[in-house]
């Protein structure tokens, strides 16, 4: 399993009850905080090159559907509000969409 297949599995099914983005000159990093089968779980994402978020709230708290993708061979793409998970490039529909060079995952 790829590294960002990993991380796609972790997300799913999952609950997120919060996100901050920082995103300036310095740093520039999303943070989630999800919980699954009741564990919380910190996905911390890095460098951040670009992000996409054109609703005001993701329609619901549940991750159902999820893309990732690995774009090259140092930069990640997900999508927390895929219009088609199945399709494994960005669609102009695709929400709440990261693209960044590495993640942490931190299980509590």
């Amino acid at each position: 399993m790829s590294e960002i297949d990993k991380l796609v599995t972790i997300i799913r099914d999952s609950k997120l009850i919060e996100m901050s983005i920082q995103y300036d000159e310095e740093n520039s990093n999303i943070k989630l905080k999800l919980v699954k089968n009741n564990e919380l779980i910190n996905v911390n994402l890095f460098d951040i090159r670009e992000f996409q978020i054109f609703d005001a709230s993701i329609k619901q708290e549940y991750i159902g559907q999820i893309k990732g993708f690995l774009e090259d061979s140092n930069s990640y793409w997900l999508s927390l509000d895929p219009y088609d998970e199945r399709v494994n490039e960005l669609q102009d529909k695709d929400n709440y969409v990261f693209n960044f060079n590495s993640y942490e995952i931190i299980k509590h």
